[in-house]
């Protein structure tokens, strides 16, 4: 829950930010001009699922080219590219397919070279980012190798941060549950202690109206 927190603090404190960006190329440059991830590639996934605007100064054009035995180059590029590229704060990037990419990208060997993508799947709008592909630098800030791969989705499919959630939601359910009931019990034991010490609070009065002359 702690985490949760914090990573919509994060998410409000990048909306402010991106008020403040600079544009994503400076006027008379032809290469783009990124600024670096500040948080973590958890936060970054869940911003391109849930408010992708939010990425949009961080984020540039960038070009995959295959190399031997399976591998993949990533660099940026100054035109939109073939995928959006992100720099991470230790240097790793990550990478992914723009939202107005055309449905046959995805059937490129260099997409699925750097993505898992469901069987059957062939239009981008019914599929999320499971997880990123993951690249780390060769030349930093310009070019960087294939380390993991990525994973699509389809669009409803649970993710583990939403199975999590429900695990919490579910867990304090039965926590509070359980107060409740514990409330409810002490209630009762309560007013049980009550009568008992209003009925000996008589029996006392009685004996001692007894024993006076």
């Amino acid at each position: 829950m702690e985490r949760l927190l914090r990573l919509e603090a994060c998410i409000e404190q990048l909306n402010r930010q991106l008020l403040q960006a600079p544009d994503a190329v400076k006027p008379g440059e032809g290469r783009p001009t990124r600024q670096v991830w500040p948080a973590d590639e958890q936060l970054l996934t869940r911003c391109l699922r849930r408010t992708p605007q939010v990425v949009q100064a961080y984020q540039s054009g960038g070009e995959l080219t295959a190399t031997e035995g399976g591998g993949v180059l990533l660099e940026p590029s100054a035109q939109q590219g073939l995928v959006h590229l992100c720099e991470l704060n230790n240097g790793d990037a990550v990478a992914w397919l723009p939202r107005n990419a055309p449905d046959n990208h995805l059937g490129l060997s260099a997409i699925g070279r750097i993505f898992a993508i469901p069987a059957g799947v062939t239009r981008l709008q019914e599929l999320t980012i499971q997880r990123l592909p993951l690249f780390k630098p060769i030349v930093l800030h310009n070019r960087w190798t294939l380390a993991r791969r990525g994973e699509l989705t389809r669009k409803g499919a649970t993710c583990p941060e939403e199975s999590a959630n429900e695990a919490i939601n579910g867990r304090l359910e039965r926590l509070e549950r359980a107060m409740s009931h514990l409330s409810a019990r002490n209630e009762d034991r309560l007013r049980e202690l009550q009568v008992k010490l209003e009925t000996q609070q008589k029996e006392l009065d009685q004996l001692l109206r007894l024993k006076r002359p």
